[in-house]
């Protein structure tokens, strides 16, 4: 029996998810293989504007309509960390390649240019998928219809 490759794929948490965690989430899958899934949740929003993220990181933004705009939470792992999963992929100094058309980017040099510069990009203050219970997750390939960058929340 071959094995279902998930990356560059959403899972959408089905009702009966009762993880708290990941109850009415869409998460994107970045990698999958034999190791394990990475991945972010793309559509729970936190009480943190990207102006107040960049304040805690000592980085002024230059755009106003950039500051106002939501941070989102992308999982209950490595919760000290921050992930921006983006379009184009770029060149930053750690960026996981996501079949060669979206970015998962942990280094702070991507805030850095996004402070001067208007990128195209969503911000996530964290990361993580984990298997759930058989039925608890039903899965769409993000080619279907958009991009990852735009999830609908």
């Amino acid at each position: 029996m071959s094995q279902v490759n998930l990356t560059d794929h959403f899972l959408i948490a089905m009702p009966n998810m009762a993880d708290p965690y990941f109850s009415r989430t869409l998460t994107y899958i970045c990698e999958h293989n034999d190791q394990g899934a990475l991945g972010v949740v793309v559509n729970r929003p936190i009480d943190m504007t990207l102006g107040a993220l960049f304040e805690r990181l000592s980085l002024t933004l230059s755009s106003e309509d950039l500051s106002k705009l939501t941070v989102y939470f992308g999982g209950p792992v490595q919760t000290d960390r921050g992930f921006v999963l983006h379009q184009p992929i770029g060149e930053w100094q750690s960026t996981l390649s996501v079949q060669d058309r979206v970015g998962l980017t942990t280094s702070k040099d991507i805030l850095e240019s996004m402070a001067t510069v208007r990128a195209r990009t969503r911000c996530w203050s964290r990361w993580a998928t984990r298997a759930g219970r058989r039925g608890s997750w039903k899965t769409k390939s993000s080619r279907t219809r958009g991009s990852p960058s735009r999830p609908r929340t």
